[in-house]
């Protein structure tokens, strides 16, 4: 299912009879667009997330939810590996010939005595994607991409939300980095895991 940005919805249920994924088409160009859920949303089962990004990096999931949110056990926010690619990214590691170090976000990558590129983005208000890496003989592993999410009631996450970047393909390749999850809620229940790993 692809859900425009422009749309307003009064509530949202993901039933647990639904396990596929919703797209969101919010973006990020300077300004983000945005969802809005004027009620409650419920993800029981199945996979909210945001395109791929490709050679201009604008896809992030943005929602606001003017009730609360409630993800299932196996309900999940995934935005795994729809961070930059190609070795693009303020962390990435475009270029490297045959070894390719770790790309670096809010920490910085690296190899066995060979440093990543600095870190980038914010510690408080993370929304930037995650870095690539890339080497000509083994291939490319793309970036976490970034989550957003306003919740102006209470969180109960049994599930997932993740950002994470993708692992490398070999060990002379090593892995993305992760992208970024920013959730603000007024509160925050539940045994499940949020996560940006690279």
């Amino acid at each position: 299912a692809w859900l425009d940005n422009h749309l307003v919805a009064a509530g949202w249920v993901q039933s647990p009879l639904y396990a596929g994924t919703v797209t969101i088409l919010t973006t990020y160009t300077g300004a983000f667009t945005n969802f809005v859920i004027d009620g409650d949303c419920v993800i029981s089962n199945g996979t909210w997330t945001h395109l791929v990004n490709a050679a201009t990096p604008v896809n992030r999931l943005n929602v606001t939810i003017n009730g609360d949110l409630t993800i299932g056990p196996a309900g999940r926010i995934d935005v795994y590996g729809k961070g930059y690619a190609n070795g693009a990214g303020p962390g990435g590691t475009a270029g490297a010939s045959q070894s390719s170090p770790g790309a670096s976000h809010g920490g910085r990558g690296g190899y066995v005595g060979e440093a990543g590129p600095a870190t980038y983005g914010s510690i408080l208000t993370p929304t930037n994607l995650g870095s690539s890496s890339s080497s000509y003989a083994y291939g490319n592993a793309p970036g976490g991409g970034a989550i957003l999410l306003t919740v102006y009631g209470t969180t109960d996450l049994g599930g997932l939300i993740s950002a994470n970047g993708q692992p490398g393909l070999t060990y002379r390749n090593l892995g993305a980095a992760g992208g970024s999850v920013f959730l603000t809620t007024d509160y925050l229940t539940g045994s499940g895991t949020i996560q940006a790993l690279g």
